[in-house]
């Protein structure tokens, strides 16, 4: 790791070569350290997020998909997520290796973000089951207790909730595909238990949730303010469940299927951009199979 001093300024710079992802040799410069070892650092750093190998710092990563954002996004666009990432995810995965990260890793550190809800059950709740089944928000509003069946872990969906003037209005979904029966899992459920164990005796036919569409805005507004992350909408819960869903490796017909789409095309069209992100590991497979 060559590192040189410039003399003028007395600090240091370090000037070398790389190759970019595409196997093209560059050569890099970096200038205005005060120390010899701040020099080879940032040079050691910069190395490592340009390897093409999982054995990485997670900041170092961080940084070549940084580099890859730069040239697709807008500069507005990159603001956000930067801030988001720099916030709430290097101060728990930047110094870990990028291939020793696994499942429980980001569970914990979800945690340290869901326990911002932790002060009102309800709207902790709520937002676990739009997160966890991708459900609309306005399907969510009209479940009734006989909907969730806890023996068999399932929740019925064959009716949405509309607020009319000053009416609550229950209709039919959205679509026919939207009717459907939505598997959940033993976290999700004993959460839901544990929020109808705080009611006074619920009635099967009593709405699980008494609240307006209103209610889940106030929550997200709140919740998003003492975490100090960026706000999204509600609904947006119900994309990041499909995104979670693509990562995990699951068809696009099953997706559509607990989303209650009415044509695949909609799943495809609408999360296409997530797609492509799975053609390198697609490629590694098919050359899995013909190296063996």
């Amino acid at each position: 790791m060559p590192i040189y001093k410039d003399e003028n300024t007395n600090t240091w710079y370090c000037k070398f070569y790389y190759e970019d992802v595409n196997g093209i040799r560059k050569q890099k410069m970096k200038r205005g350290f005060k120390l010899q070892r701040e020099a080879k650092e940032w040079e050691r750093n910069f190395l490592e997020s340009k390897a093409l190998d999982v054995n990485i710092k997670f900041k170092n990563f961080v940084e070549q998909y940084y580099q890859d954002i730069s040239e697709r996004l807008r500069p507005n666009t990159i603001c956000n997520k930067k801030f988001l990432i720099n916030e709430k995810i290097i101060p728990f995965f930047g110094e870990m290796i990028l291939s020793e990260i696994k499942p429980v890793h980001v569970r914990q550190w979800q945690n340290t973000l869901l326990s911002y809800t932790d002060d009102n059950i309800e709207s902790y709740t709520a937002f676990h089951i739009l997160y966890y089944t991708g459900i609309r928000t306005g399907e969510l509003l009209a479940l009734t207790w006989k909907d969730i069946d806890f023996e068999n872990q399932t929740i019925n969906i064959d009716k949405s909730y509309h607020r009319i003037e000053k009416a609550d209005v229950i209709t039919k979904p959205k679509t026919p595909k939207s009717i459907r029966t939505i598997m959940i899992f033993d976290y999700l459920a004993e959460i839901i238990k544990k929020y109808k164990d705080t009611l006074y005796k619920p009635n099967m036919n009593d709405r699980v949730f008494l609240h307006t569409h209103r209610f889940l805005q106030h929550e997200m507004t709140r919740i998003a303010k003492k975490a100090n992350v960026k706000k999204i909408r509600v609904h947006d819960l119900r994309h990041s469940h499909a995104s979670l869903l693509i990562e995990l490796g699951f068809s696009p017909l099953l997706i559509a299927e607990r989303l209650g789409h009415e044509k695949v095309e909609t799943t495809l069209n609408t999360y296409s951009h997530l797609y492509p992100n799975k053609q390198v590991a697609l490629v590694e497979k098919l050359q899995t199979l013909v190296s063996n």
